[in-house]
């Protein structure tokens, strides 16, 4: 059962994603889930939006994974739960001049932070568990480099997520 009610989760340019990335270069960002989605301690949600802002317009794929060290050669142990992509032409650019933007709606993808359920996450010094995350890689398809932060670019995602009763899986 679901709430009906999107919650956003966002990375922060300058903080998030921002080293360059050649074709096929990927990283990683661990966004911590908002208290009405992680009050379970599993965030059990679902993905149902994203919205990308960027001052390069690329080919861009987001992959969703259910744990921080998701990838694995083995197919028991990787965690990877969906994937959605803008190719160069999808971005918006107003005027021709500032960043480009781009929005992808009609996505349902469900999510539990792995780590968080099994309780993988260090404890706190108060004692109290760690907040679920929610674990994205960011992968260029482009040809053209993503440059880096501090060179000029910037680049922000923010998914919208909506709380599920129940497995999210």
């Amino acid at each position: 059962m679901q709430s009906g009610h999107l919650f956003p989760v966002s990375s922060v340019d300058g903080v998030d994603f921002t080293g360059a990335l050649a074709q096929n270069a990927s990283a990683q960002a661990d966004l911590l889930l908002p208290g009405a989605i992680a009050a379970g301690l599993n965030g059990r949600c679902r993905l149902r939006s994203a919205i990308a802002w960027s001052s390069q317009a690329l080919a861009l794929d987001f992959a969703l994974y259910g744990a921080h060290d998701a990838k694995s050669a083995d197919p028991n142990l990787d965690t990877f739960l969906g994937r959605w992509g803008f190719v160069a032409a999808d971005w918006l650019q107003d005027d021709g001049a500032g960043l480009y933007r781009t929005r992808i709606d009609g996505l349902d993808i469900p999510y539990e932070d792995q780590d968080a359920a099994f309780n993988r996450y260090p404890q706190a010094a108060s004692g109290n568990r760690t907040p679920p995350r929610l674990h994205l890689v960011l992968v260029n398809r482009d040809t053209v480099t993503k440059t880096a932060y501090g060179t000029g670019n910037h680049f922000r995602l923010a998914v919208y997520l909506e709380p599920t009763q129940g497995s999210g899986l």
